[in-house]
């Protein structure tokens, strides 16, 4: 049977900001690769939102175990 091992990368709205927030591309992209690299693969994104507003993303990567 398969095993398998998780990991969360969490990125949240930098204090002082309002409402919105914008995700770098390029910076999510290099953390991606990395953890691609390892093995890592994305399972899934989970937002958080308060009052409509999106405060918190935390993406999720799922590997086999013994990788």
């Amino acid at each position: 049977m398969k095993k398998f091992e998780y990991k969360t990368l969490e990125i949240t709205k930098p204090k002082g900001m309002l409402k919105t927030f914008k995700l770098d591309a390029q910076e999510l992209e290099k953390k991606f690769n990395a953890l691609g690299r390892d093995g890592w693969r994305l399972a899934q994104k989970v937002e958080q939102d308060v009052e409509g507003w999106t405060s918190k993303v935390v993406f999720v990567f799922e590997r086999e175990s013994g990788y």
